[in-house]
């Protein structure tokens, strides 16, 4: 008997696949005996320049996946005034200016982490930078902080693919130095899916131990299979440069999606 479309005893799905992906230590420095002053207006050196390195990237076992990588870049300080002094920040890449922020407060005698990631991409070479500046004198820079993660992911170049897709995440914190690291509670950056062209969020806590399945959807190649968001899964430009104060930790940051497996089955249509 004939088949429809000539599809002879071809299975419909594919062979399970895992992709794994595995961290380096992030690049960080802690210098409370060393610190160095804010000055009150922009600087034409930046305090933090960080050159991006093969060995700071995500390793990945399955070569030829499309994948971008996003920074995760923190600077920690301290205000050891007993008033409140605003503060300003701008990001750079290769020389040329990604945004500002500021003014915002950093309380009496309080811990801050400037914080910007989720909203450009870099490779091994490139060149980032923190620029700091404040309205008084008193903000110490005291630590600073690097993190590459995966950011928008394409598992495949198929039309129709990824039927029951499982994410891991690991239970690790990501910056270790400073004083008492610590994450923002009740925070953090999820995980989103989107399939079909369809929004379709799937959201994850960043540093617990997480497994999160999707069952009967199909990623569409034309887009970015995963994107970091915010707790409401949403693109949120204020969560990609600003600052928050804590009294006793520093760094004191968002979680971003570390994620560890993805494992899905392909479609053969």
């Amino acid at each position: 008997m004939s088949r429809l479309f000539g599809l002879i005893d071809r299975a419909l799905y594919g062979n399970r696949k895992t992709v794994t992906f595995s961290y380096p230590a992030p690049t960080e420095s802690y210098f409370p005996g060393s610190p160095v002053a804010i000055p009150t207006t922009e600087p034409g050196v930046s305090q933090i320049i960080l050159t991006v390195t093969s060995g700071m990237l995500p390793t990945i076992n399955v070569p030829g996946l499309f994948f971008l990588f996003q920074p995760h870049m923190l600077a920690g300080m301290q205000n050891t005034t007993a008033g409140s002094i605003n503060l300003y920040m701008r990001v750079i890449k290769n020389g040329v200016s990604q945004g500002t922020m500021g003014p915002t407060s950093v309380g009496a005698n309080l811990y801050s982490t400037a914080y910007s990631y989720a909203w450009m991409t870099v490779v091994p070479g490139d060149v980032i930078e923190f620029r700091l500046w404040a309205s008084l004198i008193g903000i110490n820079l005291i630590y600073s902080g690097l993190m590459i993660h995966p950011w928008s992911i394409n598992l495949s170049t198929k039309i129709n693919y990824a039927d029951n897709i499982v994410v891991a995440l690991p239970a690790s914190a990501s910056f270790v130095q400073g004083l008492a690291p610590a994450k923002v509670t009740g925070s953090f950056i999820g995980l989103s899916l989107y399939a079909c062209n369809n929004g379709l969020a799937a959201g994850m806590q960043m540093d617990e131990a997480v497994t999160y399945t999707l069952t009967g959807y199909r990623l569409d190649p034309s887009i970015h299979g995963f994107y970091p968001s915010n707790t409401t899964f949403s693109y949120v430009p204020s969560h990609q440069l600003g600052q928050v104060t804590h009294a006793g930790y520093m760094p004191y940051y968002y979680g971003l999606p570390k994620i560890t497996s993805i494992a899905w089955t392909p479609l053969q249509i």
